[in-house]
């Protein structure tokens, strides 16, 4: 699996106490200020779950200090998976070709903007993995 975070906010904030809340997008948001820290983008092996994607976005989001993490959205992207083969060992024969050892397949993608609340216990819990 492979985590990707752009920091949108120089702030930065010890690891949060707490389990970031999930809204997905299209979830009515809280109404409560908060300072956007990262869009956070989790990227699946062949076979990954929604459910190992979400617990790898709120493990990240809570490292960062993050309350919660906000338009939550699935894709897909395709990804290449490459073999080691004897020919990366020995030089390859002229007839080898390099793709035969690559197979790509449809990987899970979970987005989300991490944020922090500027007064967390004003956000009522009922709001909390709501979504599809």
């Amino acid at each position: 699996m492979k985590t990707d975070t752009t920091f949108v906010s120089a702030q930065r904030f010890p690891a949060a106490v707490d389990e970031p809340r999930v809204f997905f997008d299209g979830t009515p948001l809280p109404e409560a200020e908060y300072t956007q820290l990262a869009f956070i983008e989790v990227t699946g092996r062949d076979g990954s779950s929604t459910g190992e994607l979400l617990q790898r976005l709120t493990d990240r989001a809570k490292a960062i200090g993050a309350d919660a993490v906000i338009g939550v959205r699935k894709g897909h992207r395709t990804r290449t998976r490459e073999y080691v083969s004897v020919a990366d060992i020995v030089p390859p024969s002229a007839d080898h070709d390099p793709d035969e050892d690559k197979e790509e397949y449809e990987a899970s993608v979970l987005t989300g903007v991490a944020v922090r609340y500027a007064e967390p216990a004003s956000v009522p819990e009922s709001s909390a993995q709501t979504g599809p």
